[in-house]
């Protein structure tokens, strides 16, 4: 059952960090670390 629970977590990690991947690269850009 685990495992199960492991992929789903990198599921849902995948999309988080495809969905916030182009505003932290504009943070980034802009040198605000702070969120």
């Amino acid at each position: 059952m685990a495992k199960e629970s492991m992929k789903a977590r990198e599921r849902k990690r995948e999309r988080m960090v495809a969905r916030y991947a182009e505003k932290r690269a504009k943070l980034k850009a802009e040198g605000d670390w702070e969120g």
